[in-house]
């Protein structure tokens, strides 16, 4: 066989053979369409069929290749990670067949498809993952140009003699996963715990209009909050895509004096997290207007995000006032909030 690199057997390379994880969706399978002059009947291995083959002719004997085209899906979407197969039989004796990728001509590591630890049925051996191989462009930086140099040597060994069948290969296929799309929606807090809070129109905050606000009873001086139970979609598509930033935000005001106003994450509805200070005395825009967003991805308690932990999201308010004149004067008062989903 080839002594290019290292052999890495079929059977003893379960993590190179697995199948991609993280949530990763089939992107392309892609075939072979050419090759060199190598092997016997070399055709028959790039001709998309699995009743025809092509095969060695005595012991290391190597060919290539190349030329991917796409059998199913399509070659877009970032890529994940990247796998090849190969179809063939061992038939007898001590025949064997290894497959080595090259990276735009750079050898990769050589692995063992068929040898006699199998028997003479035809099937596919693989996937092999070959997305952080030896001189492969590595997990994040795999291109759909990197793809298509990406070529196959097929080393084979005949050992059968005159009276018995040579190893046997009829295709060889290449399997992009790629990364889902990267999740865009925004939300509002549209319903809210009557029995948790704000005194003042506390309806209004979470009705969707920008021009009715809430607020709590300024002649408390005391911590007070108001929960926000669930949110609507308002635009971007809820449920699809990778989540990996969550941000929330709040169309407000602070008119005057030493009021402030925290937001408190409850994930799951029952854990809080860290309270995020949005609005002071020191806050420079006393009039109506939205606050910087507000990053919660990695809030302490935070979960490991899905779309259910998004529907699921609690939203405390918590504002600490000083004695004034009402809402509308020395409060912290809040017309919506909303969420974003990147």
């Amino acid at each position: 066989m080839s002594s290019s690199s290292s052999s890495v057997s079929s059977s003893s390379s379960s993590s190179s053979s697995s199948t991609s994880t993280g949530g990763a969706a089939e992107g392309a399978i892609l075939r072979y369409t050419a090759h060199d002059s190598g092997w016997v009947n070399g055709d028959n291995m790039v001709d998309g069929s699995l009743s025809t083959f092509g095969r060695p002719v005595g012991t290391g004997d190597i060919t290539f290749v190349s030329d991917l085209t796409v059998t199913s899906g399509a070659s877009a979407g970032t890529i994940d990670k990247v796998f090849f197969r190969v179809n063939g039989n061992y038939v007898n004796y001590n025949n064997q067949i290894d497959a080595q990728p090259y990276f735009d001509g750079a050898a990769g590591t050589q692995f063992t498809i068929f040898d006699n630890t199998d028997g003479d049925v035809q099937k596919w051996e693989g996937w092999f993952n070959i997305t952080d191989d030896t001189n492969a462009p590595g997990s994040g930086s795999w291109t759909w140009a990197d793809v298509q140099t990406l070529e196959i040597e097929l080393d084979g060994d005949d050992n059968s003699g005159p009276f018995a069948t040579p190893p046997r290969v009829y295709q060889i296929e290449v399997r992009v996963d790629i990364l889902p799309p990267a999740a865009s929606a925004e939300f509002y807090f549209d319903n809210y715990d009557s029995g948790d809070a704000w005194s003042f129109n506390p309806a209004n905050i979470s009705d969707g209009d920008e021009g009715t606000f809430g607020g709590a009873n300024q002649f408390t001086g005391a911590k007070q909050n108001h929960r926000l139970t669930s949110s609507v979609l308002t635009s971007g598509t809820s449920g699809s895509g990778t989540i990996n930033k969550v941000e929330v935000r709040v169309l407000g005001d602070q008119i005057q004096g030493t009021n402030t106003l925290y937001l408190v994450p409850y994930f799951s509805g029952t854990t809080s997290g860290a309270a995020y200070l949005i609005m002071d005395s020191g806050d420079t825009a006393k009039n109506k207007h939205w606050t910087e967003w507000v990053d919660i991805t990695s809030d302490p308690s935070a979960p490991s995000w899905t779309w259910s932990e998004i529907e699921n999201l609690d939203m405390y308010l918590t504002t600490y006032t000083d004695q004034g004149f009402g809402p509308g004067n020395n409060s912290a008062d809040v017309y919506k909030v909303e969420m974003r989903v990147t």
